[in-house]
C-alpha cells in the first residue's frame, strides 16, 4: 500500500485528522520569530552598552588612581601593569610612581613559560630603592663611579648583588646605581645631566646592553612623535581615545591568552619547544631561552642605520658634557645571551632556535665591532665584557639566567671584574699622565 492511501485509511478509519492552520495563522508564525529575534538583538545590544559603559568607567577609575591596579587582577595586563608602575616624566619618559620601595619576589626568568616544558627553580629576589627609585648603594657621595644603564644595572638578587655593588666591592671605589628597566641611551644621557653632574664623580659609565638599547633610540623618537614608548602611553603626550583603545585590546587579549594557554607542555623530551635552545657546556647540558637576537647586519650597514648614527651623538654629547665637567667617560658594551652562549647551541635545540642559529654566528660580533669604531672616533675609552665572557662559557660557566634575559650572580661578578681591572689599567694610565709635564690635563 502506498503512503498516501495509508494515511487515508488512518485517518477514515482511527479517525486521525491533522490540524489544519489558519491564514492568519501562518502569517503569524514569522512574526513571532522576528519579534524574538528584535528581542533577543535588544539584549545583546543593552549588554554591550553596558560593558562598554563599565570597561570607560574602569578606565577612567584606573587613570584617577592607578594603584588600584593592584588592588583588581589587572598587573598581568600589559597597559594596566605600566600604568600601575610608572607616571610620565618630560624627558625620561617615565618614573617610577613609588620610589624608595622595597620589593620582595620570586624570579623565574622574564622569558619562562610553562609552555617550554623546563622545570626552573624560583630564585627569591629582594630590592631596595632610594627615593629617586634606583637601587641602594652601599657608598656614600661623592661617588668615584656612577654607573647609568638599564635592568642590567638595576638587577640584583639582593642589594649587594647589583653590578655596582659588585665593582665597587672588587675596585674599591664607591659606586653609584644608576639603573632602570626600560631605560635607552637617551635617558642615560639625562640621568648623567640631572644625577651625575651636580656631584662629579671620577668615571661616568654609559652601559650600552646589545640586546634593546637600539630599539630603545628607536622607541624614544617614537615617543617624541606619538607620546608611545613600547606599551607606554604618555597621558600628558597622549589622549585618551587611543589610550582607552590599547587598554581594552590589551585587556581583551590576556582574558583570550589566559583561556587558552596549555597549562604545561610535555616534559623536554627529543624534540622540545620550538623556542628553546640546547647547549652544551663543558658536558653540561642546558636549556635556554634566547630573548634578543643579533641585527642581521653588517658592521657598516649598523653604523649607517638611523638609531646608530642617532646613538653616535648621544655618546658624543655624552662625552662632552663629562670632559667639561671633569669626568671620564667610559662606554661599556654588554652582551646579549645569543652572542656569549650562540656557538654551543646544538642540534637538539628547538626548530625556531635552530632555523636561526647559522645566521646568527655570523653576525654575533658586529655591533661590538661598530661600537669600537663608534668609540675610537669619538676617543672615548670602550670596556668589552663579551670576549671575556665568551673564554668563561668556553670553561663551562653560566653566566645568565636560562630563562631570563640578565645576567645571574656569576655574570654580574666577572662583568664586575673586567669593568675594575679595566678601571685600574686607566687609573695608572692617568697617573703616568699627570707625572708627564708634556700632558694637556685631559683626565680630572
Amino acid at each position: 500500500m502506498e503512503k498516501s492511501s495509508s494515511d487515508a485509511w488512518r485517518a477514515r478509519f482511527l479517525g486521525e485528522t491533522r490540524p489544519s492552520r489558519s491564514p492568519m495563522e501562518t502569517q503569524r508564525r514569522p512574526l513571532v520569530a522576528a519579534k524574538a529575534l528584535l528581542a533577543l538583538a535588544r539584549s545583546i545590544l543593552l549588554l554591550a552598552i553596558g560593558l562598554f559603559a563599565a570597561s570607560i568607567l574602569a578606565f577612567g577609575l584606573l587613570e584617577a588612581f592607578p594603584k588600584l591596579v593592584y588592588s583588581l587582577p589587572l598587573h598581568k595586563v600589559e597597559y594596566y601593569a605600566v600604568l600601575g608602575e610608572y607616571s610620565s616624566d618630560p624627558t625620561l619618559v617615565l618614573v617610577p610612581r613609588s620610589p624608595g620601595q622595597s620589593v620582595e619576589a620570586t624570579l623565574v626568568g622574564d622569558l619562562y613559560s610553562p609552555e617550554y616544558g623546563v622545570d626552573v627553580e624560583p630564585i627569591p629576589y629582594r630590592a631596595s630603592y632610594t627615593d629617586q627609585g634606583f637601587r641602594l648603594n652601599s657608598a656614600q657621595p661623592p661617588f668615584a663611579i656612577a654607573v647609568i644603564g638599564d635592568s642590567y644595572i638595576e638587577i640584583g638578587e639582593d642589594d649587594s648583588d647589583t653590578l655596582s655593588e659588585r665593582l665597587g666591592a672588587v675596585s674599591g671605589l664607591g659606586a653609584l646605581n644608576l639603573g632602570r628597566a626600560w631605560y635607552g641611551p637617551d635617558q642615560y644621557l639625562e640621568l648623567l645631566r640631572r644625577h651625575v653632574l651636580p656631584v662629579p664623580p671620577r668615571y661616568a659609565l654609559f652601559c650600552f646592553f646589545d640586546g634593546n638599547d637600539i630599539e630603545d633610540v628607536r622607541q624614544y623618537r617614537r615617543w617624541l612623535r606619538e607620546g608611545m614608548y613600547y606599551h607606554y602611553h604618555d597621558s600628558i603626550l597622549r589622549t585618551l581615545v587611543p589610550r582607552y583603545s590599547t587598554a581594552v585590546a590589551d585587556t581583551t587579549g590576556f582574558i583570550i591568552k589566559s583561556l587558552t594557554r596549555r597549562r604545561r607542555s610535555e616534559p623536554l623530551g627529543s624534540e622540545p619547544h620550538p623556542d628553546v635552545g640546547i647547549v652544551q657546556l663543558r658536558g653540561q647540558r642546558i636549556a635556554m631561552r634566547f630573548g634578543y637576537w643579533n641585527a642581521p647586519l653588517s658592521k657598516s650597514e649598523l653604523l649607517a642605520s638611523g638609531e646608530w648614527i642617532q646613538l653616535r651623538a648621544i655618546i658624543a654629547q655624552f662625552g662632552r658634557l663629562c670632559r667639561a665637567n671633569r669626568i671620564v667617560p667610559i662606554v661599556v658594551f654588554l652582551p646579549t645571551k645569543i652572542q656569549v652562549y650562540g656557538s654551543y647551541v646544538t642540534d637538539a635545540s628547538g626548530l625556531r632556535v635552530r632555523s636561526q642559529i647559522n645566521r646568527q654566528r655570523a653576525v654575533a660580533s658586529n655591533s661590538l665591532e661598530a661600537m669600537r669604531e663608534v668609540a675610537q672616533h669619538l676617543n672615548i675609552p670602550l670596556i668589552e665584557v663579551l670576549p671575556q665572557f665568551r673564554r668563561l662559557a668556553e670553561e663551562g660557566r653560566l653566566l645568565y639566567y636560562p630563562f631570563d634575559t640578565h645576567w645571574n650572580r656569576a655574570g654580574r661578578q666577572a662583568a664586575a671584574e673586567v669593568i675594575a681591572e679595566a678601571l685600574t689599567s686607566m687609573e695608572r694610565n692617568t697617573r703616568d699622565l699627570r707625572e708627564d709635564p708634556t700632558t694637556t690635563g685631559a683626565f680630572p
